[in-house]
């Protein structure tokens, strides 16, 4: 098997895989914005005030951050 591929089949490759991050950062796009308008548009605004229910949602358990107990 020859170790350098001919000009044509490399070409085929190169479009496959230019293809494949193209489809893939459109996939990421369409996320990202379906994620930010479900955030700004469906959830009250008064979920996000301190003591709502969507504050600190994200953060994990502070018994798994022990940074935040030392120093």
């Amino acid at each position: 098997m020859p170790q350098v591929a001919d000009g044509e089949r490399l070409a085929r490759r190169i479009s496959g895989t230019r293809r494949l991050l193209s489809v893939a950062a459109a996939i990421m796009a369409v996320l990202l914005l379906t994620s930010s308008f479900v955030t700004a548009v469906l959830i009250p605004a008064q979920e996000f005030q301190p003591g709502g229910g969507a504050m600190r949602r994200a953060e994990p358990d502070r018994s798994r951050r022990p940074h935040v107990h030392v120093g």
